[in-house]
This record gives C-alpha cells, sequence and structure tokens, in this order.
C-alpha cells in the first residue's frame, strides 16, 4: 500500500510540475519584475528556495545509509516527523514565487495540502508497522510537519551512505532548474519574446 502510495506521488509530483512549467509559458506578472512587489516576490522565492534545498540535503544526510539503525529521531527528526516534506515544500514555494506572482505559489501550496496528507499518513502506518511503540511514542510528542526549535537535538556523528546522498543532492538541483526556468520565462515575457494570454497576480 504505502509504495503504491509513493508511487503515486513520484506520478503527481511529475504531471504537476509538467503542467505548471507548461503554464509558465503562456502567463504573465501582473506586478512587473522591476516593480517592488515583484522585486520582493523574486528575493523571497530565492530566500525561501535556499533554505528549501539546504533542509532537503540536511534531511538527506541524516538519513542516507541509517534507515537500518532503527528510527530516526534526531537532527531535523527532532524537529518534526516529517521535515523531508515540510523543507520539499519550502522549496516548491520559493520556485513558485520564482514567477514573480502569488498565484503561482498559492497553487503549489494548495496542491501540497491535498495530497501530501495521504503520503504522510501512509508513511506513518509503515513506520508504525516496523517500529511499533518506539515510533508511537515518538509522535506523541513530535510535530507532525511544522518544525518546533525547541526539540532539537543531534548525534555528535554519524555515517552517511554516500550513494543515497548523492541521489539526494542531484534530485536538489532540480529546484534550481525550475526556478530557473521560472525566472527565464518572467522575462521572455517582459520583453514580448513570449505571449501573455493574460497576468496574474
Amino acid at each position: 500500500m504505502s509504495l503504491n502510495v509513493e508511487r503515486l506521488r513520484k506520478r503527481l509530483t511529475a504531471i504537476l510540475t509538467t503542467f505548471w512549467l507548461a503554464a509558465a509559458t503562456v502567463v504573465g506578472t501582473h506586478w512587473g519584475e522591476t516593480s517592488l512587489v515583484g522585486h520582493t516576490l523574486f528575493s523571497s522565492g530565492c530566500l525561501l528556495m535556499g533554505v528549501g534545498v539546504i533542509g532537503r540535503v540536511w534531511c538527506l544526510g541524516s538519513i542516507a545509509g541509517r534507515k537500518t539503525e532503527g528510527l530516526i529521531t534526531d537532527g531535523p527528526y527532532s524537529l518534526c516527523q516529517n521535515p523531508l516534506y515540510f523543507f520539499s515544500a519550502v522549496a516548491a514555494v520559493g520556485v513558485g514565487l520564482g514567477s514573480c506572482t502569488i498565484t503561482f505559489p498559492l497553487i503549489v501550496l494548495l496542491g501540497f495540502l491535498a495530497y501530501y496528507p495521504s503520503v504522510v499518513a501512509s508513511e506513518a502506518r509503515r513506520l508504525t508497522e516496523r517500529h511499533g511503540d518506539v515510533y508511537r511514542a515518538y509522535r506523541q510528542v513530535t510535530p507532525l510537519l511544522v518544525p518546533a526549535i525547541a526539540r532539537f537535538h543531534e548525534s555528535a556523528e554519524h555515517q552517511i551512505g554516500s550513494t543515497a546522498f548523492r541521489r539526494g543532492v542531484f534530485d536538489a538541483i532540480w529546484f534550481f532548474v525550475a526556478f530557473a526556468w521560472m525566472h527565464v520565462l518572467t522575462e521572455l515575457h517582459r520583453s514580448g519574446h513570449f505571449p501573455t494570454w493574460f497576468d496574474l497576480p
């Protein structure tokens, strides 16, 4: 069941991302990239994408090569139960802000809220089956998605599986590619090289 949900998540993510980036080729921004609002949206997008990508790499560094050690509850996983999803959402919203609109990041956020709860629930069932009472106790004291800074603790050191970590880092590069694509499209619309069917706020 969890494998099916994971496959569905990846397929939906690929479909929605493709549709989203394709839609960006025919719509512009109501604000204009050179306006104060446009600059603010773009700068906020850079910041959120950077935080999200760094957070994802941090999470991957914490779990790469350690999944056989038992339930991981330190590092980013001491902040919340699903830090990888949290930072992925932050990075994706940042990419959306790269369009200098409020509409695109809002669509991303709504899409995340629409289908990630089922993914999180499936993962929770799998971890409960694998770790039992240890995971139940962890769930009782650890927030689901929003990090609790006061709970942070980490191990002094641990080994990292280099192959899994490398794959995770390369996956994170796609956020930069998508952000650059959004920025290039915004410039092409502004310069008139791409048709603009309508502008989004």
